[in-house]
């Protein structure tokens, strides 16, 4: 609660929320009985809609301050925001922003190639947001906030990378 009173931004999920988080802090308040409905496509994000492919829940909430980030089509809650302090407290109502098929396996075996493009989307838009400039291209790039302002470094692929899953042949 500090970190986000002093300035930070804290991003939570709806399973993370417990007792110890007050109504004032999260800006949301979660319906005394759990309420699990379908996530109906398109996601709305201001003006864009996203067109999610794979079924989604999300759990009711009650704004208590907070504005929702994202809403489906029929008006649900996914994401809100809300101002603590000098920081921002950021929470998905879509239980840990997977596919509702994927809660019901034991996670088992890694899910290689497969993209969920809610996550994708959610995450993109808090970058969009949170950095200080838009970077965009196959290019990587990172940050460090510097005493005086920010280093952005740029890293351009020019050589593919060696893959070490198989030994090196000998000459």
């Amino acid at each position: 609660i500090e970190y986000v009173n002093n300035g930070g931004t804290l991003i939570l999920n709806i399973n993370q929320l417990n007792q110890f988080f007050s109504h004032k802090f999260l800006g949301i308040e979660k319906e005394k009985e759990v309420d699990i409905i379908k996530v109906k496509s398109p996601v709305i994000f201001e003006k864009e809609t996203v067109n999610l492919t794979d079924s989604y829940n999300t759990e009711k909430i009650i704004p208590k301050g907070a504005i929702p980030l994202l809403k489906d089509a029929e008006g649900n809650i996914l994401a809100t925001h809300n101002k603590f302090g000098k920081g921002h407290v950021i929470i998905s109502t879509v239980p840990w922003m997977v596919p509702s098929e994927k809660l019901t396996n034991n996670w088992t075996t890694m899910i290689y190639e497969k993209e969920f493009p809610f996550i994708k989307y959610f995450l993109n838009k808090i970058n969009d947001e949170i950095l200080p400039v838009h970077v965009s291209g196959d290019i990587q790039y990172g940050f460090n906030k510097l005493p005086g302002g920010w280093l952005l470094y740029l890293i351009k692929k020019i050589i593919p990378s060696k893959s070490y899953a198989l030994p090196q042949k000998s000459k």
